[in-house]
């Protein structure tokens, strides 16, 4: 047993709550080498380098292995300390840079922003759950193309990674739902952790396993009507 209220074995309930991954589920890159490209060019106007794609891709190398052996956050304010440290681009440039190549570059996955509205209008409560090292990223991108102001519970400012069941309890007590009334919508492995919790996984893209799999968020709306026949 759980000593926080909501966490006992609830089972047979309508799901009520919907947490979805962000990055391959809301929203991707139109083009990875655009994104790349972008941030060169930045890395040219805002202080003279034109290598801070190279720099960021390997720095992120590195602390790609520390997050994965830790499932401890390392925010985008290390990595571009880290970057100015190989490169000579201030941290805030660093740091602008990347924030706006990458949500000039990213684009919503299909139906996401329907569905997402779909389920608040419905009535379920809706958070993004996201490894990610900057918030920004995410509130930029919902800004940007005008999504429903929903919570976000993100790594970086929590400093767990999925699937450290922290992330996925946060998220829990912010909608005010028990385990067995979510469910986790991701493409990764790491979100397919919150089945340890009670909650049912939903697989995006093939990528990862879980109980249920869809194409892409446009199968969602079907898979929740199945859970809650």
């Amino acid at each position: 047993m759980h000593d926080e209220p909501g966490y006992d074995d609830a089972v047979n309930t309508l799901i009520k709550c919907v947490l979805l991954d962000f990055w391959n589920t809301v929203a991707r890159f139109r083009d990875e080498e655009l994104f790349l490209k972008e941030l060169n060019e930045l890395g040219m106007q805002l202080c003279g380098v034109d290598s801070l794609a190279e720099a960021y891709e390997e720095v992120r190398k590195c602390t790609n292995i520390l997050r994965r052996a830790s499932m401890v956050e390392i925010n985008i304010d290390a990595e571009a300390a880290l970057i100015s440290h190989y490169t000579g681009c201030s941290p805030s440039m660093v740091k602008e840079a990347i924030t706006r190549a990458f949500i000039d570059n990213s684009v919503p996955t299909p139906c996401s922003l329907d569905v997402i509205r779909g389920l608040l209008s419905g009535g379920f409560g809706v958070a993004i759950v996201s490894n990610v090292t900057h918030r920004a990223f995410i509130t930029g991108f919902m800004k940007k193309f005008k999504y429903p102001r929903i919570p976000i519970i993100s790594s970086d400012r929590t400093l767990r990674r999925k699937p450290h069941p922290y992330i996925f309890r946060r998220a829990l007590r912010v909608l005010g739902c028990r385990p067995g009334e979510a469910v986790m919508v991701g493409d990764e492995e790491n979100d397919m952790g919150a089945e340890s919790l009670g909650l049912i996984t939903v697989a995006v893209g093939g990528k990862a396993r879980a109980r249920l799999a869809i194409e892409d968020l446009c199968g969602l709306p079907a898979v929740l009507r199945s859970i809650n026949a």
